[in-house]
């Protein structure tokens, strides 16, 4: 057993506190998959008793630019645990040849997150049952 299944039982809560968070685009089984996968990686940062920060990145090849993307974040913990997630994040991303970091939330992150630029929000509106003919 790897170290991210071994963990994953401690990851799950911090997942299910904020499930509208990531419930539009993921399921639990999908990022558990992914990670295991390799296709996005899982950074944890907590205690010997409990995760508190759990990242999940994924490096995305665009045209332009090689970039980490944060996919998503959850824990009770950022401000504390901020500059540590930044530093190992920024240090595999430049390691991978990334060029940016780039990472999708909730409006007020860019009052949180340091030296980050706003290129836009992403919306969403659920759709109805009721369908156009």
């Amino acid at each position: 057993m790897g170290q991210f299944e071994h963990y994953w039982p401690a990851i799950v809560p911090q997942l299910e506190a904020v499930r509208e968070m990531w419930d539009i685009w993921w399921t639990r089984e999908a990022l558990y998959d992914a990670v295991v996968g390799g296709l996005i990686n899982a950074w944890a940062i907590g205690s010997p008793t409990a995760i508190h920060l759990v990242a999940f990145t994924q490096i995305i090849n665009y045209p332009a630019n090689r970039n980490l993307k944060v996919v998503l974040i959850v824990g009770n913990s950022l401000e504390e645990y901020y500059d540590v997630a930044e530093a190992t994040i920024e240090k595999f991303a430049m390691d991978n040849g990334c060029v940016y970091i780039e990472a999708s939330g909730r409006l007020g992150w860019q009052r949180k997150l340091k030296n980050v630029k706003c290129h836009g929000v992403v919306l969403t509106r659920k759709l109805g049952t009721i369908r156009v003919q």
